[in-house]
């Protein structure tokens, strides 16, 4: 979200907070929020724990995993930003006529909690496309699937890491500035570079599309080749179809605001349109880790014992 806005980028830019919100329902929105946004916090530490310190010698070699761990980084960044920073500026009312004013001239803390969750909403977009290339790989081509990935894991996990570079270079050299957002306030940019092409909506709009069309279509693959999969194989890997069709559902809402934001003038600075952006973010965030729990059998014997696995530790 841009502020297209005749600013000097050296100048204050103050705002002026609407006390027309009631407090307490502002309040207990963020309150709602903070609690799925805390699960999902709690499910992707609970994932960590088990794929880094528990069961690290079964997981540090599948590729697979070792994308969905950025993964894991970039959502736990989001959440955390979210539910300690940008939703409590929003929804506790009280807090902006406090704030607000440490934030009406450059800001560096500003920038680097604007720009890092725009970054780790670009590196989502690529682990989704390698997850996706990945798992059709495992399924088309068994055989050499291993000593691939292998080779090619370290080139895949920087390109995710450094790729969303070019996706925020704009937001990080511009102003950032505050306007006023329900009883509190949020953030946006000035952009220093001003072509259309380097808004960061359209930068990442493209990326998403890239990424959504490349999930379909290897979805698409994958599902042929588990039709020709033996039935073990196929139990086996059924599953990974379903987590691609669940997470690209969010993907698909986040492209559609995302493509409002980029082409449409008169929705740049929709506040409806920027709280629904967050909450198809909040989707992904907390479906992703609820589907590749339940996806992979390893991951939901650790965090979901059974009786029987329980008495057999002891």
């Amino acid at each position: 979200m841009s502020a297209d806005r005749n600013y000097t980028l050296d100048l204050p830019m103050p705002i002026e907070c609407d006390t027309n919100f009631n407090n307490s329902r502002e309040i207990v929105k963020y309150l709602t929020q903070s609690i799925y946004i805390s699960i999902s916090i709690w499910l992707h530490f609970l994932i960590l724990r088990i794929i880094l310190v528990k069961k690290r010698k079964e997981f540090e070699k599948n590729t697979f995993f070792r994308i969905y761990l950025v993964d894991i980084l970039a959502s736990l960044t989001m959440n955390l930003i979210d539910v300690l920073y940008t939703r409590p500026l929003i929804f506790i009312p009280p807090i902006c006529p406090i704030l607000s004013p440490f934030f009406e001239n450059p800001s560096i803390l500003a920038t680097i909690f604007y720009t890092l969750p725009n970054y780790m909403k670009a590196m989502k977009s690529l682990t989704q496309m390698f997850m996706s290339i990945n798992r059709m790989w495992c399924v088309i081509w068994p055989l050499d699937y291993k000593i691939r990935w292998q080779k090619m894991i370290k080139p895949v996990i920087f390109l995710i890491v450094a790729g969303p570079i070019f996706i925020t270079w704009n937001v990080m050299i511009s102003r950032t500035c505050t306007f006023a957002m329900y009883g509190g306030f949020s953030f946006s940019y000035v952009k220093r570079v001003t072509g259309t092409w380097a808004k960061l909506s359209v930068l990442h709009l493209g990326l998403l599309l890239v990424s959504l069309v490349t999930t379909v279509i290897c979805t698409a693959i994958t599902v042929v080749g588990l039709v020709a999969m033996p039935n073990r194989l196929k139990n086996a890997e059924k599953t990974l179809c379903v987590a691609t069709v669940c997470i690209s559902m969010g993907f698909i809402a986040t492209a559609l605001t995302q493509s409002l934001f980029a082409f449409c003038s008169s929705c740049a600075l929709s506040i409806t349109l920027l709280m629904i952006q967050y909450f198809c973010y909040d989707f992904l965030n907390l479906g992703s880790p609820l589907v590749i729990i339940f996806m992979s059998s390893e991951l939901k014997s650790q965090i979901f014992p059974t009786k029987v696995q329980e008495l057999k530790s002891y």
